[in-house]
């Protein structure tokens, strides 16, 4: 959630691992939580179609995708905006009102995975169209990796580590 805690999903509880031991962070009233993020006293959580921002014991629906969409991915960047990669492009806000970004020929159009580097720039992992940059400016598709992976698909999962480099 923050970049130095794991969260766990079991049956709704949240937990953090620390020193091999589980510790109870919050509680979450959805059997079908998906991907979760944390920001300050917020928590913004999804299933297959919606976002929730949870304080305490409430929760509000602040995003829904389109009936034929699911969601794949949430990010909170370091400009608090929010990143939600879905079936269909993305959308990002950086207040309650949300923009739908689609370009597969940038970017694809499954993103699976979206992180934020040490300079601000926003890396797009999709399925089938590989890795995309985008430094706020514009969107460049990443060619590099495939001379080693022999692949465009990626998977969920795209994480920075504490020393700056990203896993996807």
């Amino acid at each position: 959630p923050n970049g130095s805690e794991i969260a766990v999903n079991q049956r709704g509880n949240i937990f953090r691992i620390q020193e091999k031991k589980l510790l109870f962070l919050e509680y979450f009233n959805q059997s079908d939580l998906n991907y979760l993020q944390r920001n300050g006293d917020y928590w913004y959580f999804s299933t297959k179609n919606r976002v929730f921002r949870k304080k305490g014991k409430s929760a509000e629906i602040i995003f829904e995708a389109p009936e034929h969409d699911r969601i794949r991915t949430l990010m909170i960047d370091k400009e608090n905006r929010l990143w939600i990669g879905t079936q269909n492009g993305f959308y990002y806000s950086n207040s309650l009102a949300f923009t739908n970004y689609y370009d597969p020929v940038k970017l694809g159009n499954e993103v699976w995975g979206v992180v934020e580097d040490n300079d601000k720039n926003l890396w797009f992992a999709s399925f089938g169209n590989g890795l995309t940059k985008y430094d706020g400016r514009e969107f460049k598709r990443i060619e590099s990796y495939k001379r080693v992976l022999n692949t465009d698909t990626f998977y969920i999962g795209s994480i920075k580590k504490s020393n700056g480099n990203l896993l996807f």
